[in-house]
């Protein structure tokens, strides 16, 4: 391949361009020539200040040539080495010069570079020329004004807004910044506007209007406009069904089946593009709702026998969640040709999805044990591999399909692509193989590897024989192990000794007992290296066998607990980490008692908002008052418009009432000569029994059953949300008509106890 750049020192870079701008007069060719190898080399070396500091000063000269092209090059180069160095202001007069100027040509690229080397305490000054290019007919410069005044918004300079006069949105580029510049400024009171835009604005406004829904539900209809394939374009429907995926359960569910009819449709389309995003939006939509989203099973089938593999294992991917036993044979005969085609991450998520599928399907858990082991045959990355004997792992220990994992793991560990999978496969056999119904049919295979593998495997076959024997009869492994005491190997020899020791003295040790990594202390770390786990990565296979994966922490919804009419905008995540080895949540007494909680971890994230455009929250005190007991959280400076977050942790009992208040210091941005005191109160809050209660779905229906019918004075979506922000639970159905609401709930609390409301 031909390289454009060849490698060049700092120093030749430098003298390249000080000769090629010290020319008379300038030649273009060489002066563009040094500007990119200048670029170039910046964007993979990091350059001295200095250096870059005198290059600054030699690219100005070349504003004495009239070259309009060579101008465009150096703004640019401006632009680029601002990056680098904060002296960029030296060439301010010269760029201002150019806007004053009668030649339009250029103009627009000398105001993008001015803006970039204007010193913060000075933007205000040059407000004449974001405006001239607000109101010029030359669209690049306008478009160029706008995109100025969006990236000053970002920075906080809240008088940029007074630039803004006109207020009119069209349907092109220009349009899609113009309408990001009026959503940052706060400055669109008139959403009607919004509605009617078309083409690349079209596609913002529905990412805006997906934001404000939680805070304005009368826009739902304005959505479902954006949701109607009919009424608008393509590029804007796939944006409304995407944000649908990102929504809240409580407002997604109702458009998740207008999206899938327009989806239907489309994923019908000859267009590629069309069939294509069609299908990757059903696929993340069938993350959340399986059942919705299972009507479209005939039509995702159809997509099986497309050409395009991307499109196949989408369809693939999503029939996984959404089909039902019937399919299950069918993809497990169809998925072996994609998996060679499939990334890592998809590969696990369709095997999960399949062992999920067998578990809920018993007759078809042969067939999953079938495709698992084609699977490990197949060559693939270790990563993959370890994934799939993890499947196996948790599988073994039902007993119809123990002894045939137990012959797949034998014929695998036979002929291993990678050490590791060979010690893990050993270990499971020396746990698992005392359980079979003919044990000493496995042990070959054991043998067979102390004598054909390195010293690695051949220790782990060592400690493979040592769990044999403690496990059931102590001759299985006593005569091979005393016979590794004498290896040549010092690694087998040392650890036959150790072995052979404790199976002396086997009385008085019990393998039966769980191992934990953290009993090798500092060996811990050189452990994981050797068998090549990382220590995140690393999970106890006997936690991983004993009993289902469980979620040990739970997230609640973000609910706001400062009142409307506060500066300070506060919201509240709580979060409780459950204790698996006391299960966190005890029941205890008459079913009339409650519960008593065995200190819980309770923590809040708390998320101060400064509503203000041009005061700063100086500094600010927490403080949470729980019983008798207060806590004081100290709040560092909140700029205008930004959010600060903090987690603590809360030591409070379940049910129990959180009081807080916030005091803060404001003064007016990089002002603080004079200051005010202010004070806001929360809206009092606990952790109760429904925080308590893990969000998932379940089949079997409650059969103590009780109606509790209220009525809520507020919109039906403010209502279903604050209900919803109450209870924490998951929604299975929601139904809504003008005037009334329908939502099932479902939960899970202690492991115990199912919640159906």
């Amino acid at each position: 391949m031909k390289k454009h750049f060849l490698p060049k020192s700092e120093s030749v870079v430098c003298q390249e361009i000080k000769d090629y701008f010290n020319e008379t007069p300038l030649a273009t060719r060489n002066c563009v020539k040094g500007v990119n190898s200048l670029i170039h080399h910046l964007s993979i070396h990091k350059m001295a200040i200095s250096s870059v500091n005198n290059l600054l000063l030699f690219l100005l000269r070349s504003f004495q040539s009239d070259e309009t092209y060579l101008k465009r090059i150096i703004y640019a180069c401006i632009i680029e080495l601002s990056k680098h160095t904060d002296q960029g202001f030296v060439s301010i007069n010269i760029l201002v010069k150019d806007l004053n100027s009668k030649i339009e040509d250029n103009k627009t690229e000398v105001l993008k570079a001015l803006f970039t080397v204007v010193p913060k305490e000075m933007v205000y000054d040059f407000e004449k020329y974001v405006t001239q290019a607000l109101i010029s007919n030359n669209f690049y410069r306008a478009d160029a004004g706008v995109v100025i005044c969006y990236l000053l918004l970002l920075k906080n300079y809240g008088k940029v807004k007074s630039w803004i006069t006109n207020t009119d949105i069209t349907n092109d580029i220009y349009g899609y910044h113009k309408l990001a510049l009026l959503e940052k400024g706060n400055l669109l009171v008139i959403y009607n506007k919004v509605w009617v835009c078309k083409e690349a604005p079209a596609v913002l406004a529905v990412r805006i209007l997906s934001n404000k829904l939680e805070q304005d539900p009368s826009n739902l209809n304005h959505f479902k406009n954006f949701l109607n394939s009919n009424f608008s374009s393509e590029a804007v429907f796939f944006e409304a069904c995407k944000c649908v995926v990102s929504m809240k359960d409580e407002l997604a569910v109702q458009f998740i089946n207008q999206a899938l009819q327009g989806l239907k449709i489309f994923v019908k389309s000859q267009i590629f593009s069309h069939k294509f995003a069609s299908i990757r939006i059903i696929s993340l939509l069938s993350l959340r709702f399986p059942k919705n989203v299972a009507v479209l099973n005939n039509e995702i089938e159809q997509l099986l026998s497309e050409d395009s593999k991307t499109i196949s294992m989408l369809a693939i991917s999503t029939l996984l969640k959404t089909g039902t036993e019937e399919t299950v044979d069918r993809l497990v005969k169809m998925l072996p040709e994609f998996m060679n085609e499939m990334d890592d991450h998809y590969k696990k998520i369709s095997i999960d999805t399949l062992e999920y599928l067998s578990n809920s399907y018993s007759s078809k858990r042969d067939a999953f044990v079938n495709f698992l082991a084609r699977s490990m045959q197949e060559r693939g990355a270790l990563d993959f591999k370890m994934h799939l004997l993890s499947v196996l792992n948790r599988n073994i220990k039902k007993d119809c399909l123990r002894e045939k994992i137990l012959d797949i793991l034998c014929m695998y560990v036979e002929d291993s692509e990678h050490h590791q999978l060979s010690m893990e496969i050993l270990g499971i056999l020396g746990r698992e193989i005392p359980h079979s119904v003919n044990p000493r049919k496995y042990l070959l295979h054991v043998y067979n590897r102390l004598i054909l593998e390195d010293n690695k495997i051949r220790s782990a076959a060592l400690q493979c024989l040592y769990n044999l024997s403690m496990r059931s009869d102590s001759s299985i492994g006593f005569s091979t192990i005393k016979d590794c005491v004498n290896d040549a190997d010092k690694m087998v020899s040392s650890i036959s000794k150790f072995l052979l020791g404790n199976l002396e003295n086997k009385d008085k040790i019990s393998c039966q007992e769980e191992f934990d990594i953290e009993e090798l202390g500092d060996l811990k770390e050189q452990v994981l290296k050797r068998v090549g786990v990382k220590e995140e990565e690393f999970v106890d296979t006997n936690d991983q066998i004993t009993k289902e994966p469980i979620i040990t922490n739970k997230v609640c919804r973000e609910i706001t607990i400062s009142k409307e009419s506060s500066d300070i905008e506060i919201t509240l995540i709580k979060k409780i980490s459950f204790d698996k080895e006391n299960e966190g949540v005890s029941l205890k007494g008459s079913k009339n008692d409650i519960a008593e909680t065995n200190n819980l971890p309770f923590s809040c994230v708390f998320k101060l908002k400064n509503k203000f455009e041009d005061v700063q929250v100086l500094s600010g005190r927490l403080s949470l008052k729980i019983g008798e007991k207060t806590m004081g959280l100290e709040i560092p400076t909140i700029l205008p418009q930004q959010t600060y977050t903090l987690e603590t942790e809360v030591s409070v009992e379940v049910n129990e009432t959180i009081y807080g208040v916030f005091d803060y210091e404001l003064c007016v941005e990089e002002d603080v000569s004079e200051t005010e005191n202010e004070s806001t109160s929360l809206i009092p809050f606990m952790f109760s029994y429904f925080d308590l209660s893990m969000p998932i779905d379940f089949e079997n229906r409650i059969t103590n059953e009780k109606t509790v019918r209220f009525v809520l004075n507020r919109d039906l979506t403010l209502a279903s949300k604050k209900i919803l922000d109450l209870l924490n639970l998951k929604i299975i159905h929601q139904e809504s008509c003008i005037d009334k609401l329908s939502m099932s709930l479902a939960g899970q609390y202690n492991e115990t106890i199912y919640l159906w409301m």
